[in-house]
């Protein structure tokens, strides 16, 4: 959606990221990610065989550079109209209600392991489709 080509000139803060854990970036060794400025990883992140940090779990090509613009890795440059909000704990799931509320579209990216979302409609009744 913030590609060159989409011809929408979103303003600051028009895209919001709401996710679980912390965003992790694809790198083809720790070596790469330290010279990157990337530390916020452990020996368990990387793969013993290939010694790739999230070789799985990690962002990968636009998207990668995407996640290095919004945490400011690699000397990026920052991306003004996407922010990030953590659902790490029952204080931000009242941001995130006002995010999803006000919101013109939601894009569901659950990862590997799709959860199931209830789905309501404008008055709060439940939506049919949440199982389609």
């Amino acid at each position: 959606m913030l590609g060159k080509d989409t011809g929408i000139a979103f303003a600051e803060s028009a895209l919001t990221i709401l996710h679980r854990r912390p965003l992790r970036i694809f790198y083809p060794s720790v070596n790469a990610a330290v010279a990157d400025g990337y530390t916020d990883f452990t020996a368990e992140d990387f793969c013993p065989r290939t010694l790739r940090l999230y070789r799985l779990a990690g962002f990968r090509l636009e998207a990668r550079e995407l996640a290095k613009r919004v945490l400011g890795i690699g000397g990026a440059p920052a991306e003004p109209r996407l922010k990030l909000c953590t659902l790490a704990n029952s204080s931000s799931h009242g941001d995130a209600w006002r995010i999803l509320n006000e919101a013109d579209l939601v894009i569901a990216a659950m990862g590997y392991r799709p959860r199931a979302l209830e789905l309501f409609d404008a008055e709060g009744a439940a939506n049919p489709a949440r199982g389609a």
